[in-house]
C-alpha cells in the first residue's frame, strides 16, 4: 500500500467506510495491493485508533489445501470530524455497512458533495455498495438526494459526477480467532480469493485489470444468485445450529442432518431462481464454478461464530432477503419450497436471548400468534393465493420444530436425571 505523506496517482483514492471484516480483508486489502492510496473510516472510533496506532493489521486467507497470511500496512485512518473533507478530495468510497448505517454515511457524503460544489471541485466519486441488499443503489441515491436537496452545486455533483454502483463480494468474512489470540493486531480471515465483481455500466472511473477486482455486466441478477442461493444457504445453517446448541458455523455444516436440508433448501432456491431468471449457456460455466467455489466452503474450517452470522434476524426475514425472497420464487413457479420455508421458521425459532432482534420476533410470536408474526416480518399478504399458502407452510415447519425442540428438551432432562 501506499504510505502516508506520499505522492498519490491521480485516480487511485479508495475511503473504506465501515472497516469491519468486508472493508479490511477483502476491499482494503485488494485495492491496497493494486497500488491505491487506501484510507479506513469505522463508527467505533476507539477501534479506529487502536487501528491506526496498530499501523497494520493481518488477514488470513483459507481454502481446503492453503492457509495464506498477508500483513497490511500503509494504510491512513480518518476520524469523523474529517470524514466529508477527506470523501471531497477522494476517488472511490467503498461502503461495507448494514443498511442501517445508510443514512448517516449519505449525509456524510452530501456533506462532501457540498464542500466540492462551494469549492468549485468537479472531481467525479464513485461509491462502491459491498452489501447484501437488492435495492441499496435505489436507497443510496434517495437518501444522498434528499440531503443535497436546495443546494444546485451540490444536486448537479451528484446527478452528474457520481456514480452508485452495486458490488459483488465473492467471500465471506470474519474475525480469526485462533490467530487473533497469536497476534496484537486485528486478524481477518477470509475464504477463497475474496474477490470483488463491480457494476460496469455505472462506474464512472477507468476500469483498469486489477487483481481480484473485475468490472462486470449482470451484477443485479448475481447480487440476487449470492443472496437467495449462497447467503440463504449460510444463514440456514447457522439458525438450525443455534437451535441445536452448536458455536460454530464449522459444527453446522459436519451436522449430516442440517448439511442434507440446506442443500435441499439451495436446490429449491436454485430452481425458482433459474424458473424467474434463466441462465445463458455462455454463463453456465461460470455458474457452476461459483456453485462449486460454494461447496467447497462447507468443508473449510473458519471457526465463524453463528452469533455473528444470525445477527439482525428481522431484516433477514424480509421480503425481498435471503429466506422468503426465493421462497416466493419457489411457489411463483409451481416449486414447494419446505426446506426453505424450514430455514424460515428456524430462524423464527431462535432463542429470545440470542440477539437483541430475536427477542423481538418471540415477543411478537406471543402477542400476534405464529401465523400473524410470520406476515408481519416476512411481508407476506394472506389476501394472495401463493402467499397464504407459504405462510401455512413455514407454519408447519415451526410447529414441527416446537414439537421436536420440546422433545429434545425432555430427552436431555432424562439423561441428566
Amino acid at each position: 500500500m501506499c504510505e502516508n505523506g506520499l505522492d498519490v496517482p491521480a485516480g487511485k483514492k479508495i475511503l473504506v467506510a465501515g472497516a469491519g471484516n468486508i472493508g479490511l480483508g477483502v476491499v482494503g486489502r485488494l485495492f491496497g495491493e493494486a497500488g491505491w492510496h487506501v484510507t479506513f473510516y469505522r463508527k467505533n472510533q476507539d477501534r479506529l485508533r487502536k487501528l491506526r496506532d496498530m499501523g497494520y493489521y493481518v488477514v488470513t486467507q483459507k481454502d481446503p489445501s492453503r492457509e495464506l497470511y498477508t500483513y497490511i500496512h500503509g494504510f491512513e485512518c480518518v476520524f469523523e470530524s474529517d470524514l466529508a473533507e477527506k470523501i471531497a478530495e477522494t476517488d472511490v468510497v467503498a461502503c461495507c455497512v448494514y443498511e442501517d448505517a445508510f443514512p448517516d454515511i449519505c449525509s456524510i457524503i452530501a456533506e462532501a458533495l457540498k464542500l466540492k460544489a462551494g469549492s468549485g471541485r468537479n472531481n467525479e466519486l464513485d461509491i462502491l455498495l459491498c452489501v447484501n441488499q437488492l435495492n441499496a443503489a435505489r436507497q443510496f441515491h434517495r437518501y444522498i438526494d434528499q440531503e443535497v436537496e436546495g443546494n444546485p452545486g451540490a444536486e448537479r455533483l451528484l446527478d452528474t459526477a457520481t456514480g452508485i454502483s452495486r458490488v459483488l463480494v465473492l467471500s465471506a468474512a470474519m474475525p480469526d480467532g485462533t490467530a487473533g489470540k497469536r497476534l496484537p493486531c486485528e486478524v481477518i480471515c477470509v475464504s477463497g480469493d475474496g474477490s470483488l465483481e463491480i457494476e460496469r455500466d455505472t462506474f464512472l472511473g477507468p476500469q483498469n485489470t486489477m487483481k481480484g477486482i473485475t468490472f462486470t455486466d449482470s451484477v443485479g441478477e448475481k447480487l440476487v444468485r449470492k443472496v437467495y442461493l449462497g447467503n440463504m444457504r449460510h444463514t440456514m445453517a447457522a439458525c438450525m445450529g443455534a437451535l441445536k446448541g452448536y458455536q460454530t458455523i464449522d459444527e453446522c455444516h459436519q451436522d449430516p442432518e442440517i448439511r442434507r436440508s440446506i442443500i435441499t433448501a439451495f436446490k429449491e432456491a436454485e430452481k425458482g431462481y433459474f424458473k424467474e431468471y434463466g441462465i445463458e449457456k455462455s454463463e453456465q460455466e461460470e455458474y457452476q464454478n461459483w456453485k462449486k467455489r460454494l461447496d467447497e466452503k462447507m468443508d473449510i474450517r473458519t471457526g465463524d461464530q453463528i452469533r455473528r452470522i444470525v445477527s439482525n434476524p428481522v431484516k433477514k426475514l424480509g421480503r425481498e432477503e435471503r429466506f422468503t425472497g426465493p421462497a416466493l420464487l419457489c411457489v411463483k413457479h409451481g416449486i414447494k419450497p419446505e426446506y426453505l420455508a424450514l430455514g424460515i421458521a428456524s430462524c423464527l425459532g431462535l432463542p429470545e436471548d440470542y440477539d437483541s432482534e430475536s427477542g423481538i420476533i418471540q415477543s411478537r410470536i406471543g402477542e400476534l400468534g405464529i401465523e400473524r408474526a410470520v406476515r408481519e416480518f416476512c411481508g407476506l399478504r394472506q389476501s394472495e393465493r401463493e402467499e397464504a399458502y407459504l405462510t401455512e407452510e413455514i407454519v408447519r415447519q415451526y410447529k414441527k420444530l416446537e414439537v421436536k425442540t420440546r422433545k429434545e428438551e425432555w430427552q436431555n432432562e432424562a439423561v441428566q436425571l
